[in-house]
């Protein structure tokens, strides 16, 4: 079985091992003023040019997969707080696998909490889920008051 963080290509070009020790296992932060802050270990489609295939998805019979344990709500704060002590973090990037997984009240809180750190200006949700799985967004009523308050804050804040 071939061991993904092994062989490590995908995670050498994301920069996800680069990360320092001293970070919180939720947050990648290559750039001086942009971060990663991963909220999800899930994904429901699965791109060639994933740059996290090392950890995304489960093991097969060919590849192990290398686990990312920061996809829980419980740990976010510590994600939260890095970003609240870095003044210069003007840019952050939510994603995961695909935030597109979490459910409604998750959305909301992550939202809520970058939107209330003052020096965050850009706040980005990285999801392919609406191509995939628009019946999410159309079965549940509940995500579209969130997506429409979350925008109408952004546009207000930058």
């Amino acid at each position: 079985m071939l061991d993904m963080a092994q062989r490590g290509d995908n995670e050498r070009e994301s920069g996800d091992s680069d990360a320092t020790p001293l970070l919180p296992s939720c947050i990648v932060h290559r750039y001086p003023n942009k971060v990663l802050f991963f909220a999800s270990s899930v994904c429901p489609v699965y791109c060639r040019y994933c740059t996290r295939s090392y950890a995304i998805g489960g093991n097969t019979s060919a590849v192990k997969k290398k686990k990312i344990t920061a996809m829980a709500p419980n740990l976010w704060e510590q994600g939260f707080e890095y970003i609240r002590q870095n003044s210069e973090i003007k840019d952050v990037i939510v994603s995961g696998g695909d935030v597109f997984e979490l459910t409604a009240s998750m959305l909301s809180l992550i939202g809520e909490k970058l939107l209330n750190i003052d020096h965050v200006r850009r706040l980005r949700f990285a999801t392919k889920g609406l191509s995939v799985l628009p019946m999410k967004v159309l079965l549940l009523p509940i995500i579209t008051p969130i997506i429409i308050v979350v925008v109408v804050i952004l546009v207000v804040v930058v």
